[in-house]
């Protein structure tokens, strides 16, 4: 059995990824991500929020912030989702000579978009009713589900034995998949909400280069979990 590959390693091979595929993941970023999130974050802007700071809401007032939010965070969602297949297809295929380019990365993150919107469904149905009623259990399905969109399309197997998959990479290592990915997410999150502070006070500007930290971030993120995937997929 082969060592524990460390976070450090884990977050520099990421790093490294990134950079070097710059190019190809700044195209797929733009159109599935920071055009999507331009185009919400300006309407958000200007619309009028029923949420008023310093004001508890009425449950009325809830229920409307959230039927006018829902269709455009499925839609997102829509975006977002295929951003991810083509991403995690691109990490997966390709060798360094025959390198998967924009069109490569399309028609394959196409070829699982159908899998990859039914397993996002399923699992939020499955850990939705958990987070709301037991926290703790749905923290621990997720962290147990979180590599199945990508043996979906790395292991091309079901949505089933993604789901199967992914538990079996994880089981006997619970602890370190939580710890890494609580760590990552306290680094990207505290980068991003420095970034945020900053662009606070540059007003549209300052929202064009949110946009534009935040699909950065998520390709990111994409990134580190597959390579903490492989990481454990190895051993």
């Amino acid at each position: 059995m082969k060592s524990d590959v460390s976070f450090g390693k884990v977050l520099g091979e990421s790093w490294d990824l990134l950079w070097g595929k710059i190019g190809l993941f700044a195209s797929l970023g733009l159109l599935f991500s920071f055009l999507p999130g331009i185009i919400f974050a300006i309407w958000d802007r200007n619309r009028t929020s029923f949420l008023i700071d310093g004001v508890v809401p009425s449950i009325g007032d809830i229920f409307m912030e959230i039927k006018i939010l829902a269709p455009w965070i499925f839609g997102l969602w829509i975006f977002s989702t295929f951003l991810a297949v083509c991403i995690i297809y691109t990490l997966n295929n390709g060798k360094k000579k025959n390198a998967v380019n924009f069109g490569a990365a399309m028609k394959g993150g196409w070829s699982f978009y159908g899998k990859a919107l039914l397993l996002g469904l399923l699992l939020f149905v499955f850990l939705v009713p958990l987070y709301c009623l037991l926290i703790i259990p749905g923290i621990v399905f997720q962290i147990y589900w979180m590599f199945a969109v990508y043996v979906l399309v790395a292991e091309n197997k079901s949505i089933m034995k993604s789901l199967k998959r992914s538990h079996e990479i994880v089981k006997g290592r619970w602890w370190k998949a939580f710890g890494y990915m609580l760590l990552f997410y306290v680094i990207v999150g505290i980068t991003g909400a420095m970034f945020d502070g900053l662009f606070s006070f540059i007003g549209m500007v300052g929202v064009f280069l949110g946009v534009i930290v935040t699909t950065l971030i998520s390709i990111f993120s994409l990134i580190f979990v597959n390579s903490f995937y492989l990481s454990l997929k190895r051993k």
